[in-house]
């Protein structure tokens, strides 16, 4: 099968837009500064948590994690079972604040959570809140979870 001119004149042009396409998005959106991108992730945690999606938060966690004796394979296993009947979750961050240490290696986020949810279709809406805070490592070029530390607060009324 030959391509004609036209037909790799329209490749090479969509192969161009897509090209540019993404090199704009790239611009677009510059590489966040450690601490930005650790607060990022943070505030995508708490929302996976309340979505139950265990695989995601799975991959920001740190493969030595380990949290109230449960490793991180045993939390995960946890999260996906406790979270499966969750319906109507939200989560909320505020005060949240991030300090990059060791050049950039580490970081610790702390603030307030508060997370919502029902366990099923028609049980009371169940509200969690506390003080939370979460030690990162950059690791292969990412930031993941290392230690994880928690208060609670009186639950609000």
């Amino acid at each position: 099968m030959q391509i004609g001119t036209r037909e790799l004149v329209i490749g090479v042009a969509i192969a161009g837009v897509v090209a540019g396409g993404f090199t704009l998005r790239r611009c677009m959106r510059p590489k966040l500064s450690d601490r930005d991108q650790v607060a990022a992730d943070t505030r995508t945690l708490a929302s996976e948590i309340v979505r139950g999606r265990a695989s995601k938060v799975g991959a920001r966690l740190a493969p030595e994690l380990t949290w109230r004796g449960m490793p991180r394979d045993e939390l995960i296993d946890n999260l996906r079972a406790g979270t499966f009947f969750w319906r109507d979750g939200s989560a909320r961050l505020s005060r949240l604040e991030v300090v990059v240490t060791d050049s950039g290696a580490s970081a610790t986020s702390t603030g307030d959570y508060l997370l919502r949810f029902r366990r099923s279709g028609d049980a009371p809406l169940e509200t969690h809140g506390g003080l939370f805070e979460l030690g990162w490592q950059k690791q292969s070029g990412r930031w993941r979870v290392t230690r994880v530390d928690r208060i609670e607060l009186p639950r609000p009324n």
